[in-house]
């Protein structure tokens, strides 16, 4: 009798522990659904592949109630296409429900509208940060305002695309006003005083520069969740436009990723395509290099990335014609929807690993 009991008990008691791992496993299920995260990447912040201190930035993003309007690009299977842009104007308001992007979890970059300039933050899954060009000198108090706003003190990562002042105007103040882990720019002098401020702004800091050159195997440390690759320049190669040396960033989560190529037109383009597989360029989402200028894409380049969107960082009645309407019209061709800073104003893409979402803030 003692052992058909001490059976009974046994049975009673591994019973016991198999309803309560069942439990467990449905409340984590529950948990990870609510949080819109996958229980690998729950495991990945449980032991510790990326720091546990950012995990409450990136389950407590501020949310920006002055952005109206919304669109989602499912990049699965099951989800239907974009809709091809209705002109060579969108406005998104005019076919996409109101409302805002509330989920936390993903990768969040924002195109500043900082007028005929330059300006992405970017926020990681994991909570790093990272900046890419400044805009002009006249737009600090636009990109200070917004990192503020951000609950930004550190910026993990900071980038140079190139030395245009269009591009770093506002380099010089940034370093000197926020914390910076790593500072990246090709290693292409300037003359022009915006340039050396922002070398003077560096050396006073004495903040960790590192050069910034495209290849295979290139990429720039940051959230263990993502990939950055540099896909452009490239050492040995002679440019002859100071655009083409731009630092062309393509960041990866999941499924989902974006190339920021600062100013690199054709000829840069071409030696990417020359130097890269062709597995090295398709992204969700591309924003056009230069502005939307006359060489902002190659046709080449543009079937390379197959993006699902543009997106285009452009003043309002600039000088230069940008964008191009050559460029809208390739766009068009193609049925890649675009949003630009001079109508749309900020520009905020989320990027899940799964698809993608776009809201603008007009």
């Amino acid at each position: 009798m003692s052992r058909r009991k001490s059976t009974k008990s046994r049975k009673s008691f591994f019973y016991k522990i198999l309803v309560l791992l069942i439990l467990a496993g449905f409340a984590t299920f529950l948990y990870c659904q609510d949080q819109n995260v996958t229980p690998i990447e729950a495991v990945k912040y449980l032991f510790g592949q990326t720091e546990l201190e950012k995990l409450p930035d990136m389950l407590q993003l501020p949310e920006l109630p002055h952005f109206q309007q919304q669109v989602d690009f499912g990049l699965s299977q099951e989800s239907p296409a974009p809709t091809p842009a209705p002109s060579l104007s969108p406005t998104p308001a005019a076919s996409f429900p109101q409302g805002v992007i509330l989920q936390n979890s993903g990768m969040h970059v924002y195109i500043l509208d900082v007028g005929q300039g330059n300006c992405a933050f970017i926020r990681s899954p994991g909570g790093y940060t990272m900046l890419i060009d400044t805009g002009e000198s006249n737009y600090y108090a636009t990109v200070e305002a917004f990192l503020l706003e951000q609950g930004v003190e550190r910026l993990d990562v900071v980038v140079a695309t190139h030395p245009h002042s269009d591009h770093i105007g506002s380099m010089a103040k940034v370093i000197r006003n926020f914390e910076i882990g790593a500072f990246y720019m090709p290693e292409q002098g300037h003359t022009t005083a915006v340039y050396e401020s922002m070398l003077e702004a560096l050396e006073e800091e004495e903040v960790a520069v590192y050069s910034a050159y495209g290849g295979l195997d290139s990429t720039i440390p940051w959230d263990p969740l993502t990939t950055v690759s540099v896909l452009s320049p490239f050492k040995g190669v002679e440019y002859t436009e100071l655009n083409d040396i731009s630092a062309v960033l393509r960041i990866a989560y999941g499924d989902t990723s974006i190339i920021l190529p600062g100013d690199a037109e054709e000829y840069a383009q071409e030696v990417m395509l020359s130097k890269l597989p062709l597995s090295a360029f398709p992204s969700s989402v591309l924003c056009m290099p230069h502005h939307g200028g006359a060489n902002a894409a190659s046709d080449a380049f543009l079937a390379a990335v197959s993006p699902s969107i543009a997106l285009i960082s452009v003043g309002a009645g600039n000088d230069f014609g940008h964008p191009e309407e050559e460029v809208l019209n390739m766009l068009s061709r193609a049925g890649i929807p675009y949003y630009r800073t001079d109508e749309n104003g900020t520009l905020h893409i989320l990027l899940n690993g799964k698809k993608i979402q776009v809201e603008t803030e007009k």
